[in-house]
């Protein structure tokens, strides 16, 4: 996902969750222009020279304001599905990390 554009990485996001949360059409707009809004919030962090360790801290704070701002647009049981998927992209990440 680094050589994407935010725009691009935006589109992918939401078409999961589209599929993974069933978002109704209002839902799946308000959750596009959330996605977008920090996909361009983290362009920068993610192409700067900055340490893994430094990224990672200003990442986790942006991936806590728009969880909060999904939060409001879900519904209680899609919500625990994105945490539960959250997880599950968490996992995964942790064992490409170790395998390298």
């Amino acid at each position: 996902m680094k050589d994407k554009t935010p725009e691009e990485r935006a589109q992918f996001q939401t078409s999961l969750m589209k599929t993974k949360l069933s978002l109704d059409s209002g839902q799946l707009n308000h959750v596009q222009a959330i996605n977008l809004k920090y996909a361009l919030k983290n362009d920068p962090i993610i192409k700067s020279d900055a340490s893994k360790l430094s990224k990672f801290k200003q990442l986790k704070t942006l991936q806590k304001e728009k969880d909060g701002e999904l939060k409001k647009v879900f519904t209680a049981e899609q919500y625990k599905q994105y945490q539960a998927f959250e997880e599950e992209m968490k996992e995964k990440m942790k064992s490409k990390m170790g395998q390298q």
